[in-house]
């Protein structure tokens, strides 16, 4: 069961860094949030590519959906001069919401990565 395995990985970052966030990225299935010892949140993929024409560049391309999801919430919540963002963030909704649009975004992107050999 994932959902064990999740869990059992929740409880071992949880351990060693309790303020870290996990994403963990499960290919044509979504990816994961760990926090504090809990499945956080899980994101499905927005299409599921059982035979993905080119994975290559795959997980770069949800890193910068990711980051792009992240920074955008925050821009949204004009939080563009802050040089700290984790402070704004406790404040405004936390890092969760925050990381949740990343992933979704991140799914996005690295999907479209698949769909096309030298995308």
């Amino acid at each position: 069961n994932r959902s064990v395995l999740f869990l059992r990985l929740a409880d071992f970052f949880d351990e060693q860094s309790p303020q870290t966030y996990v994403v963990v990225t499960l290919g044509k299935l979504g990816s994961v949030l760990l926090y504090r010892g809990e499945i956080a949140h899980m994101n499905v993929a927005p299409v599921k590519y059982d035979d993905p024409v080119d994975p290559t560049g795959a997980g770069d391309a949800f890193v910068s959906g990711f980051l792009f999801g992240v920074m955008n919430w925050r821009r949204q919540r004009q939080h563009n001069e802050v040089s700290e963002i984790g402070s704004v963030l406790e404040k405004a909704g936390g890092w969760t919401d925050a990381i949740e649009v990343g992933m979704r975004w991140g799914c996005v992107t690295g999907t479209g990565c698949v769909m096309k050999a030298g995308a």
